[in-house]
């Protein structure tokens, strides 16, 4: 691994800064159907320690200083949120070769390191408030080592880039620097880590844009309910009357039955779309009456258009765009259960999760 003998702290200065001047115009926003609330990150790769007891001073001594293995060394697991913070715990192996610089002394014999660390990090894509494949972040947080024989507490500090290959996949470079808790005789170190990191577990809200106020919202669209009834495209017929009865029943047992225990399950083949509202008539997409909503679509059943958003994985995720359809002024809003694209109870839904 050759490229380990460049210094990975000015590698992230520099590549932070090409970001700023080569890239920044060129960040790729996300889709109105790609905002994400939450995702979970794993990461594994290695890890090298530098002990030498000289901060900075002897930071481009890799043959001196540096302490690595020829194995994966690092793995890492969080949880990060669209407002840009992270919470991730990282276990990290290494050993301290003989003749390398270990607190000012040269060391004379192999010994292992062990930690096991806490951090909180920012994507400071948030506060550049750009978007794309080039991550740069800072962390803070602490955590417990074992270095040389002397166990300590440290508090933590990072800085960090993560490079997007894919949607999911990025390759992770950062440096943290880890001081000894106070009351334990040893020095401070830094600590080095390049890797590949998978995001999974994807939650993504539903798309916002610049709209009035609520009240403003619920006001327009009362206006406009009352314009497409006196053109009669909403009738009150019998089958109209049958599906409000189906619906406020769905609604009862959604509360009763998705509780926590089963709102986040998920399972192939079953999704969930959130209907807003069911007209007699094909109402156009782009009319008024839906200027608060996106990214809709139309399904049919007998003389009933009925007017669906989405495809989340979960309950959860559905209800709530549902609550948000709800409070932007369109009171009928429900979630519909979807198995292998057949639209099914609520009740059919829970069975098949929890066959």
């Amino acid at each position: 691994m050759k490229f380990l003998k460049f210094p990975i702290l000015l590698l992230l200065l520099i590549a932070f800064f090409a970001n700023q001047n080569l890239f920044g115009q060129n960040a790729t926003s996300k889709s109105k159907d790609d905002i994400i609330y939450s995702y979970w990150l794993v990461g594994l790769g290695i890890n090298v320690v530098d002990d030498s007891n000289n901060g900075l001073s002897d930071f481009l001594s890799v043959k001196e200083t540096w302490n690595s293995v020829s194995y994966p060394s690092r793995l890492s697991i969080g949880q990060y949120f669209d407002n840009g913070l992270g919470i991730e715990a990282i276990i990290s192996i290494n050993t301290y070769k003989a003749g390398k610089i270990i607190n000012d002394t040269v060391n004379t014999e192999e010994s292992s390191y062990f930690g096991l660390d806490g951090r909180i990090s920012y994507d400071l894509n948030k506060l550049l408030k750009k978007d794309g494949w080039f991550n740069p972040y800072v962390g803070v947080g602490g955590g417990i080592t074992s270095a040389d024989n002397f166990p300590r507490g440290t508090y933590n500090a990072s800085i960090g880039v993560r490079t997007w290959f894919t949607s999911r996949l990025a390759l992770d470079l950062s440096t943290t620097g880890k001081w000894p808790i106070k009351g334990y005789q040893v020095s401070s170190h830094l600590q080095h880590a390049i890797g590949f990191s998978y995001k999974f577990g994807i939650q993504r809200k539903p798309p916002l844009r610049n709209l009035p106020p609520k009240e403003a919202l619920k006001i327009e669209v009362a206006k406009v309910t009352d314009t497409l009834s006196k053109e009669e495209i909403i009738d009150t017929t019998p089958l109209e009357q049958i599906e409000t009865r189906v619906t406020e029943r769905e609604k009862a047992l959604q509360i009763e039955e998705f509780d926590a225990s089963n709102e986040n399950k998920s399972k192939p083949g079953l999704r969930f779309k959130v209907q807003v509202m069911a007209l007699t008539r094909n109402v156009a997409l782009d009319n008024n009456i839906f200027k608060a909503l996106e990214n809709l679509s139309i399904e049919t059943s007998g003389p009933l258009y009925r007017y669906v958003h989405g495809d989340f994985n979960t309950y959860a995720e559905a209800n709530r765009y549902k609550i948000m359809a709800i409070e932007k002024g369109y009171p009928t809003s429900f979630v519909v259960p979807y198995k292998d694209g057949v639209r099914i109870s609520i009740l059919e839904a829970i069975e098949y999760l929890l066959d």
